[in-house]
């Protein structure tokens, strides 16, 4: 399947890949050689268009259904409007951050937002979010 590069996060020297399919479809790209391969995922960037062979993931854990191993994949192109396209595949919710996850975020005392199975479990883990109000970026306390 042909699937969009939307997101690329930091795992220790790897990196967790999400990307979104041409029909819509969330996915999480899992490395198959992540157990061996300390620089896994890394080859991706946000914007490129991947095709990827996959198989189901035997350890989803909820909310991570959006998991797939990744078996076989080549780089195709890339794409120079990603937002249009995540805007067209999997429209942002809008508002505060009562919005994200369906509601079920909680607040560390530092502000980090995180969701906690006692509270509930959102029905996915990946998606898009646009803020009703500027966001301010706090640096105090980083390493």
């Amino acid at each position: 399947m042909k699937a969009v590069i939307v997101a690329k996060t930091r795992m220790g020297s790897g990196a967790c890949i999400g990307a979104l399919t041409f029909d819509g479809r969330s996915l999480r790209l899992i490395a198959a050689d992540r157990e061996t391969n300390d620089q896994f995922n890394m080859e991706y960037q946000v914007g490129e268009v991947w095709e990827v062979e996959t198989q189901p993931d035997a350890e989803i854990i909820p909310p991570h259904i959006e998991n797939v191993i990744v078996t076989k994949k080549r780089r195709l192109a890339t794409i120079a409007e990603i937002e249009t396209f995540i805007e067209q595949q999997m429209p942002p919710e809008t508002g505060g951050v009562e919005v994200i996850f369906e509601g079920l975020t909680q607040a560390t005392q530092a502000g980090s937002l995180f969701v906690a199975e006692r509270i509930g479990i959102p029905n996915r883990s990946t998606m898009f979010w646009i803020p009703d109000k500027p966001l301010q970026r706090v640096d105090e306390g980083q390493q």
